[in-house]
């Protein structure tokens, strides 16, 4: 009972001095034993060179850890630059392809592009497209073709020549023509002129100089276009106008006979047919003539 007063007088008397509280319980100043601070000497080195070999081998590991880092940013750095120029040449080439690309469009796009007929090229498509049938002028446009190159080109809007513009303003006119006026403005726009693009004669004297001469054709040629003048201009005229779909007119004493035959020899078979156009066997005139 004495003792736990004595422990409860201590306690309240912590609040006061720690040193009555020492001399009630008869408690003495502890003493540190010099053998326990040499052993906790001996004990702290081995702690002290734990501690540092710790230490050591964090900054080891620390190092090592710094090493691979450096040694896998080293390689990232060269996967990434040969990521990077793999890229780049990927894109280069893409790039390339691409722009290569555009080129050909371009050049597709200029080398592809409609060019303008000739005026032969349109002569021609007008006059197969409306003189067809009794008013055909041409078995075929490359027959058509052949003719136009033969004939002088002429000015655009002129009429009364011996010219392509001449021959192309009256086909015009045939697209919207019938009957008598169509077979009129076909036998105008054909390779004769019929005396409104040149008389029927000067269209055949410019292919009779043309196409029949040379070796190949022998005595069947003239010497000069005054020469094939002359003689055309005495013959009679068909009784028909000119069409290359009208039998009459291949066979005959008249001009139209004579200008058949030498627009079918810029074709073919130039020794037979300028023999006719100038005048023997199938265009001759009769006997006693």
């Amino acid at each position: 009972m004495f003792s736990l007063t004595r422990q409860a007088v201590c306690l309240l008397s912590v609040l006061g001095t720690t040193w009555g509280c020492t001399q009630l319980m008869g408690i003495e100043k502890a003493q540190v034993d010099p053998a326990l601070d040499s052993m906790d000497n001996l004990e702290g080195s081995p702690t002290s060179s734990s501690a540092g070999g710790t230490t050591s081998d964090t900054h080891t590991a620390h190092d090592t850890d710094t090493d691979s880092s450096t040694s896998n940013s080293g390689t990232g750095g060269s996967q990434g630059e040969a990521g990077a120029a793999s890229e780049s040449t990927d894109s280069s080439s893409t790039g390339g392809a691409t722009g290569g690309g555009g080129d050909n469009d371009n050049d597709n796009d200029t080398t592809t592009g409609a060019e303008p007929e000739t005026p032969c090229e349109s002569y021609c498509d007008d006059i197969m497209e409306a003189c067809t049938g009794p008013q055909l002028q041409y078995r075929d446009r490359a027959q058509c073709l052949t003719i136009c190159e033969m004939l002088p080109e002429g000015t655009a809007g002129k009429v009364n020549e011996n010219t392509v513009a001449c021959r192309a303003k009256y086909v015009a006119n045939a697209r919207y023509g019938s009957g008598t006026e169509l077979e009129a403005y076909c036998r105008r726009g054909g390779p004769g002129g019929a005396g409104f693009c040149g008389s029927n004669c000067e269209g055949y004297c410019s292919l009779m100089m043309q196409v029949c001469t040379g070796s190949e054709v022998g005595a069947y040629q003239f010497e000069s276009e005054a020469d094939c003048l002359d003689a055309c201009e005495v013959m009679p005229s068909a009784d028909t106008g000119y069409s290359v779909s009208n039998p009459l007119i291949a066979d005959g004493n008249h001009v139209e006979c004579r200008l058949f035959h030498v627009a079918s020899a810029a074709m073919l078979d130039p020794e037979e047919h300028c023999e006719h156009a100038m005048g023997f066997t199938l265009c001759e005139a009769p006997s006693g003539e």
